[in-house]
């Protein structure tokens, strides 16, 4: 640890030292400050030499932040190199000073610019761990350096071109030389494109953690090769390279932050939607860039001057066309550079409009989300408010496995997905496909919670009315049994005694056959109590009590059973009780509102189900209002998991219709 955390020290040394050969040495001799092309060359890599010291200060196990100085430390070298050799010329010109120059050195340096690549496509071969991990990368990192230091051996015996005295010469000094150097290009061009080709497999074999980090490098590693490609197009085109000055300028300034955020803060935003707007920015821009200056071309030789006018409209029309178009490239570039994070938001689009539009529920995601990864064994737990209780999409509890990943919105877990495959935007936190995620599994969470609580509700209903038939059981009996029967006793007992007076008290035998026919008149309105608060007919069996209902009516009640006679399964006791005063309140409202001539009951037993049904012919407009009788039917009937139904059009007559389930 020790002689890592002496590395950056050195490395800042050494820097201090360069850049005073390089910079301070010409500037005390010359009394001018540096020119401007080394000074911007030196300050291109001050970003990565700064960076990597820190890198390599925070993480010294970490070699990354190793080749991030040595980059910055080359740019700095070679710019001081260049500062050196200007400010000699500067010299030499002026016949003020001179400074020591090799003729050796100066050959030499002509073929060092190749070192600004070989630091970056060092960084494709070993990041994000430092060291190479499979043998092509190790041949690839070993035949780069070869391929530099060949390079410049070649470049320096062959002709070299310096204003200084005595450093050029027009012949080389071993024939070829120059053409070997120049058949090396191709060979290290070749090198750098299998660098980005080595860094996309390993991507794309990386565990997930390994590629989060790799995700910050996966498009802004092509720099490196096409910096290289555009030096030597601006040879083949304008004669010139300074146009390599822009793509060194990005490598240097943007490779190096990158990959700092990659190694401490992978996670810190979505980059992959951020490369893929920034690829299609800088295409649209080179576009409009090359459509304007082909613009101002031609307005210049048409018109023979510069035209403001027609440079502004061309912009004008860029800005218009390239707005919608940029939209649409995005989601080109993103679909093909990361297509299972296409197919997943796009899954999870589709399924928000298709629930909007009544054609999908949200709880389809996670048959949606197995059918793009191909992984039928995903599975989506909800994390219920309030409790926490993670349950799966039917409400049944789930353990997530400790491999499940949470799906966190605003610091809070609302999910897990299980069974996950190896999908970096899924495995990794991409903040934007969670948020995509997050938005159904927090309907259905809701849609949850909401019908956990409806269900309890109707459980709870369903006992209190359970309670209630319970009780209303127990006062019919304890009526029938009890007051009842005591009052029959009484009277028993009355007639009794009335036996045993003699023929002389006549007045008090009135007296107590009054008594006996008023106590008849009691145990009769009892009986009727009883009988509303639960008919003991019931003990028979609803169809039996319905008999009765129909036979005791003071009017005609046609009764129908399907199948006939009795049912041969059993009707539970709380269906039977519920589908009994279903009959007697439509029946009763019939006889006393409706004013009708004919009302019918119907039975029917079948299928799990029973259907209780009373028709007549009245004149129908009956309306289940609030705190009424068919209100409370509906209670009833739903509190039984039942449905209750009110067909009444005006002057048709009525009929109420519950169906119960028998369970």
């Amino acid at each position: 640890m020790r002689r890592l955390r002496a590395e950056p020290v050195g490395i800042v040394v050494v820097s201090l030292g360069v850049a005073a050969m390089g910079f301070l040495l010409p500037a005390l001799a010359t009394g001018r400050p540096p020119e401007l092309w080394p000074a911007l060359s030196a300050a291109a890599g001050l970003p990565s030499l700064v960076l990597g010291v820190v890198l390599l200060w925070l993480r010294p196990n970490n070699r990354t932040g190793l080749l991030l100085a040595l980059a910055g430390m080359v740019a700095l070298l070679l710019a001081g190199i260049d500062n050196y050799l200007q400010a000699a010329q500067v010299l030499q010109a002026a016949g003020t000073g001179s400074l020591p120059i090799s003729g050796i050195a100066v050959a030499a340096v002509q073929g060092s610019w190749m070192l600004y690549y070989l630091p970056w496509a060092w960084l494709l071969l070993v990041f994000p761990g430092g060291a190479p991990t499979h043998r092509i990368d190790l041949v690839l990192a070993a035949a780069l350096p070869g391929i530099v230091l060949l390079f410049a051996v070649l470049a320096a015996l062959g002709p070299v071109v310096s204003p200084l005295p005595g450093v050029s010469r027009d012949a080389a000094l071993v024939p070829g030389a120059d053409v070997a150097a120049v058949a090396l290009l191709p060979l290290f061009f070749a090198s750098l494109l299998a660098s980005v080709v080595r860094f996309a497999v390993r991507f794309g074999r990386a565990p997930a953690a390994q590629r989060e980090q790799m995700r910050w490098l996966a498009a802004a590693g092509v720099l490196v090769p096409a910096t290289l490609l555009l030096c030597w197009a601006g040879y083949l085109l304008g004669g010139s390279s300074d146009v390599v000055v822009v793509g060194l300028w990005l490598i240097y300034l943007l490779l190096p932050a990158l990959v700092v955020v990659a190694v401490l803060r992978a996670e810190l935003f979505d980059v992959d939607r951020v490369l893929a707007a920034g690829l299609v920015g800088t295409g649209l821009g080179a576009v409009a860039l090359a459509a304007l200056a082909a613009i101002g071309g031609w307005a210049g030789a048409a018109l023979g001057q510069e035209s403001t006018a027609a440079t502004a409209a061309a912009t004008a029309v860029m800005v218009l066309v390239l707005l919608p178009v940029h939209k649409m490239l995005v989601r080109w570039v993103d679909r093909r550079l990361f297509p299972k994070r296409w197919l997943i938001m796009e899954s999870v689009a589709g399924l928000e409009r298709d629930v909007y539009a009544g054609r999908a529920r949200p709880e389809d995601l996670e048959a949606r989300l197995r059918a793009v990864l191909s992984e039928p064994r995903l599975e989506i737990g909800h994390v219920l408010p309030g409790t926490g209780e993670v349950v799966n999409a039917r409400g049944g509890a789930m353990m997530p496995d400790p491999s499940a990943m949470a799906v966190v919105v605003a610091g809070r877990a609302v999910g897990f997905l299980g069974q996950v495959p190896e999908v970096g935007y899924l495995r990794a936190p991409d903040k934007e496909v969670m948020a995509a995620l997050a938005r159904p599994m927090e309907l259905v969470r809701l849609r949850l919670e909401l019908s956990m609580a409806l269900a309890e509700v109707e459980a709870s209903r369903a006992r209190i009315l359970a309670a209630g038939y319970v009780e209303r059981q127990r006062l019919e009996r304890d009526l029938h049994d009890g007051a009842q029967q005591r009052l029959v006793t009484l009277g028993m007992s009355l007639r009794l005694a009335q036996r045993h007076l003699g023929a002389g008290n006549q007045q008090l035998r009135g007296v107590m056959d009054a008594a006996v026919a008023e106590l008849g008149t009691v145990v009769a309105e009892i009986r009727q109590l009883a009988h509303g608060i639960r008919p003991g007919s019931l003990d028979a069996g609803l169809p039996a009590a319905l008999e009765q209902l129909c036979h005791t009516a003071p009017f005609r009640v046609d009764l129908e059973l399907r199948p006939a006679g009795n049912p041969a399964d059993v009707i539970p006791e709380m269906v039977g009780t519920t589908a009994y005063f279903v009959a007697s309140e439509a029946v009763a409202n019939a006889a006393k509102y409706a004013e009708a001539s004919r009302i019918a009951v119907r039975l029917e037993h079948g299928g799990g189900m029973i259907r209780i049904g009373v028709r007549d012919n009245g004149g129908g407009g009956a309306v289940a209002r609030i705190g009424g009788g068919l209100a409370g039917l509906m209670d009833r009937v739903a509190a039984q998991g039942g449905s209750l139904r009110v067909v009444s059009p005006a002057g048709r007559g009525t009929l109420v219709e519950a169906q119960l389930p028998c369970v």
